[in-house]
């Protein structure tokens, strides 16, 4: 499990989502009701596209690491269909929230806001940053998941907790270090963008 190309995602989305929301705030700085909420709807339709293709592709890549990792073969099962379940149905056990309702959250508080706000562009700055913390923690998220579905698909039993050993890792994330854990039984990671990663116990 690695997160290089969960980075190249969060990197390409946060490129173009700058763009998407720079365009909306250009367009809504004295706009009415009506066209705030065709411009936020048509900005939050565009950087939903964007994540689904970016965390596909994440998801996938991690998936045949994964197959990699466990010395095995098999094909990559994922697609389209497979994330948007996760998009839709799934819980981020970090965070606790599935994606696509957390989008749609954060969609209509931006309609809800814009008309009474003082200062629309901070408040158009604040959507952008909060969306960007939701698609970081979502490309992990993923990538995790996609890469622990490609060790049970090739039999894998057992994984082992491999945290970074550099300054920034948290005391929890330390003290489970080199843990092996039933992959089905594998803790909750302790926090936001936890890049601690699980290693595929081979016998």
């Amino acid at each position: 499990m690695n997160y290089e190309v969960a980075d190249k995602a969060i990197r390409a989305m946060n490129r173009e989502n700058l763009k998407t929301f720079g365009r909306m705030k250009a367009r809504l700085m004295k706009a009415d009701e009506l066209h705030i909420i065709r411009e936020v709807t048509d900005t939050y339709n565009a950087i939903l596209g964007l994540a689904k293709r970016w965390l596909l592709e994440a998801a996938r890549q991690a998936y045949m690491q994964g197959v990699r990792d466990a010395k095995k073969r098999h094909r990559c099962d994922i697609d389209l269909e497979w994330l948007l379940y996760w998009m839709e149905e799934t819980a981020d056990p970090v965070t606790l929230y599935k994606f696509i309702p957390e989008w749609e959250r954060k969609k209509a508080r931006l309609i809800e806001a814009l008309p009474v706000a003082p200062d629309r562009g901070k408040e158009i700055d604040k959507a952008l940053k909060s969306w960007a913390r939701q698609i970081g923690q979502a490309a992990i998220s993923v990538t995790d998941e996609a890469t622990l579905e490609a060790y049970r698909d090739v039999g894998v039993e057992y994984v082992q907790w491999v945290s970074e050993h550099d300054d920034r890792v948290c005391g929890v994330c330390e003290d489970m270090d080199g843990n092996i854990y039933p992959i089905d039984a594998v803790p909750v990671k302790p926090h936001w963008n936890c890049r601690c990663r699980l290693r595929p116990v081979i016998k």
